[in-house]
């Protein structure tokens, strides 16, 4: 068992008390190694242990990111393979801590030529227009006490 990546969730639908798991109830691995063992796995947390819920892909993986859609319950994945040539998005549909309700559906997002590769994945906060409106006006207000300063 040798894990690459994780990604740390709280599901708002599993109703166990996270005091002992940092505010964590679902871990998913990105795992290679064993045969067996390797894919991306969903582990849940139960008030007391972790025990693996089960694994969504069989492939060894190297890179994971993922973020929970408090709307729907629903956990998008986003993860590069081994090999590192192409990236990929899965929806894991199961809430709460259950079973696997439907396949999870899985979208090649990219494939790159030979002789290059993806190193792994990340996802990278957006600013809300409202902070940018705000940092904008700091600059304008920056920028006029400065001009009349001169």
């Amino acid at each position: 068992f040798n894990p690459e990546e994780f990604v740390l969730i709280d599901d708002p639908n599993n109703p166990v008390s996270t005091t002992n798991s940092q505010g964590f109830d679902t871990a998913y691995l990105a795992t290679n190694g064993n045969v067996g063992q390797e894919g991306i796995q969903k582990w849940t947390w139960d008030g007391a242990a972790w025990s693996q819920a089960y694994v969504i892909s069989s492939v060894d993986f190297h890179g994971l990111a993922g973020q929970l859609d408090a709307d729907t319950g629903e956990v998008y994945l986003w993860a590069t393979p081994r090999a590192g040539t192409s990236l990929l998005q899965f929806t894991d549909l199961a809430t709460g801590g259950s079973k696997l309700q439907t396949d999870t559906s899985l979208i090649t997002l990219a494939t790159i030529p030979a002789g290059t590769r993806f190193d792994g994945v990340a996802l990278a906060p957006i600013p809300e227009p409202a902070i940018l409106g705000l940092v904008s006006v700091g600059f304008l207000s920056l920028a006029m006490r400065r001009r009349r300063s001169n």
